[in-house]
């Protein structure tokens, strides 16, 4: 296989000159596959509502009376192509029998995963030999809010390299047991919804939280649908409730969840779940999605007796640097070299970052991120074994693995201006990989 060389030229002057000699003085030079062009698969799908004309239901297929409002599922043979790829950088494109989008796409510093987003969707593939799989969730995008907030899937998918169709994964997964309890902690910017204990609801208006605030408690899931890889479940704290869909992997192995405010990839293995994800505000309006936003992790086990409370979690080191890699449509923030020039379309980054723990409270975190153009805050929760770290802010989504004194991973951002037309126009997937400082 063909192989591209790429190597990350640093800036050679910054303009603040205390931030420069604080970076790593250069990227390392990376060995990055060629990708194969087109795949060959099947793309698995859990909906409330047809968030586009990608799902057979959609009223442009069947007519508005006709157009599905809920739970629905499919499952429909699909390719992804390969349109551009420069170094780690991607352009790629999504297509089944009714509809095609074009996704950017960015390739983990191993070449062993690629994380996609489009406007619609966001997901992490893993690449195996001859075969992507992964799963990732997707939300309406008929250019108004609610449709965004109202209508999301949660998918699964699994290609093969080549234009004639593999045959799908006959591997029939496990039905899950129907109860599951757990334990459940989140690192909040304002309270997203009513399961928070400092949401408006539960404290009066006067009182609910703006800034940062934590949450460490039981929770419970209770699955009331299963069909085959498709799920469906009721989310339940002390204060409140939520209906979760989900999709699992072909083997069973993960489950994407997706729901009007939340989404996540979570773990299953030996009757027990493990995961993170990002929840949003869920108040019906754009800011409050914006502005209120947690970082959470879990951990279930099947059955209604609670499982042990956490251990002691690691303390992780205060300075990390590494590198940023970005694939882009737009610019979402200052700190991309190419927001000044205001892109419309493709744009790629590959420079240095710095992060800082401002604040570590058990598996609660808050970061300072740098580039040579400024700062962003992000907020963050360490699962029970330290292992993973998801990571939030206004925009980003990032999912990370810790190990030792490095840190990797892929995620997604979007657009940061405070418009929900930035918001679902200006989208990018990008991978860093930090190492603590000695």
């Amino acid at each position: 296989m063909k192989k591209v060389i790429i190597g990350v030229l640093l800036g050679l002057s910054y303009s603040l000159a205390a931030f420069a000699q604080s970076m790593p003085s250069a990227a390392v030079t990376t060995s990055v596959p060629m990708l194969p062009k087109v795949w060959t698969g099947v793309a698995g799908d859990t909906s409330i509502g047809a968030i586009s004309r990608k799902n057979p239901l959609h009223y442009l297929h069947v007519g508005e009376a006709n157009q599905v409002k809920g739970w629905n599922k499919y499952d429909s043979p699909a390719t992804l192509t390969i349109l551009k790829q420069e170094g780690r950088h991607l352009e790629l494109q999504f297509k089944n029998p009714r509809y095609q989008i074009n996704e950017v796409g960015t390739l983990s510093a191993d070449g062993k995963q690629i994380q996609i987003t489009s406007k619609e969707a966001t997901g992490l593939f893993t690449i195996e030999a001859d075969k992507i799989t992964g799963c990732g969730s997707s939300r309406g995008t008929n250019g108004l809010f609610g449709h965004w907030l109202g209508s999301y899937s949660a998918w699964c998918d699994e290609f093969t390299v080549g234009t004639t169709p593999a045959a799908p994964s006959t591997q029939v997964v496990a039905t899950l047991p129907k109860v599951w309890t757990g334990f459940y902690s989140s690192t909040s910017l304002g309270a997203a919804n009513k399961h928070n204990p400092k949401h408006e609801t539960n404290v009066g208006k006067d009182k609910s939280v703006k800034g940062l605030n934590t949450n460490d408690e039981p929770r419970t899931i209770t699955f009331i649908r299963q069909e085959g890889r498709h799920v469906e479940f009721i989310w339940k704290s002390s204060r409140s409730e939520s209906k979760f869909i989900g999709m699992l992997s072909a083997d069973g192995k993960q489950m994407q969840v997706s729901s009007g405010s939340s989404t996540g990839i979570w773990n299953i293995a030996q009757g027990k779940i493990s995961g993170c994800g990002v929840s949003r505000g869920s108040d019906g309006s754009f800011i409050h999605w914006f502005n209120n936003y947690q970082a959470f992790c879990l951990d279930f086990i099947a059955g209604t007796s609670p499982p042990a409370p956490p251990q002691d979690t690691p303390i992780l080191p205060k300075e990390w640097r590494g590198t940023l890699t970005n694939t882009s449509i737009g610019a979402q923030t200052p700190n991309n070299p190419n927001h000044a020039k205001a892109p419309k379309g493709w744009n790629i980054v590959d420079e240095a970052r710095t992060l800082t723990v401002l604040r570590q409270e058990g598996r609660h975190l808050e970061f300072l991120l740098k580039s040579p153009r400024g700062e962003w805050k992000y907020i963050g929760t360490l699962s029970q074994d330290g292992k993973q770290l998801q990571m939030a802010s206004k925009i980003h989504d990032l999912p990370i693995t810790v190990s030792g004194n490095t840190m990797s991973g892929c995620g997604s951002a979007r657009g940061g201006d405070g418009t929900f037309s930035h918001w679902i126009n200006s989208y990018s997937a990008y991978c860093f990989e930090y190492s603590a400082v000695k």
